[in-house]
């Protein structure tokens, strides 16, 4: 039974992995840019600190779970800003890119948002920042209009 719970523990671990590997996030502004110029799309960019909530739970699985999130990010140039102090993935030069970011965009300190830029790093209409299923759905009307 034990040998049984852990294969299905693995598996279900592996589809996770895969899941969140499936999406080409960006990390650096400056190459989203360039990637949004060069392939003139809009830059969805994700702010977060990583800190668990229901917002962030709501966000994964209501918008980046969904098929149409895997379409929209199809049309987009996805840019992931983790502002969390805690981090030991990132440089201490890209959490300070990534503190800059916040400061001139997430003026509101809201973690998660969500936010869309043009390739000139133009504000495309209003931000996600309260996170709800209405709200998601709203979000993906409008990611609609600025991706057709």
């Amino acid at each position: 039974m034990k040998k049984i719970t852990l294969i299905l523990l693995c598996v279900m671990s592996l589809n996770v992995f895969a899941q969140e590997k499936q999406f080409n996030w960006k990390t650096s502004f400056e190459d989203a840019r360039l990637a949004s110029k060069d392939q003139n799309k809009p830059i969805l960019v994700f702010f977060t600190n990583q800190q668990d909530s229901e917002s962030l739970e709501t966000l994964r699985s209501d918008f980046f779970g969904t098929d149409a999130f895997k379409s929209l990010s199809n049309k987009m140039i996805l840019l992931f800003v983790d502002a969390s102090e805690r981090s030991t993935s990132i440089t201490h030069d890209q959490k300070m890119k990534n503190q800059r970011l916040v400061i001139h965009y997430n003026k509101s300190n809201a973690f998660p948002s969500l936010m869309v830029l043009d390739f000139n790093g133009k504000v495309l209409g209003a931000s996600l920042t309260q996170i709800s299923k209405e709200n998601i759905s709203n979000y993906f009307t409008f990611l609609d209009t600025i991706t057709n």
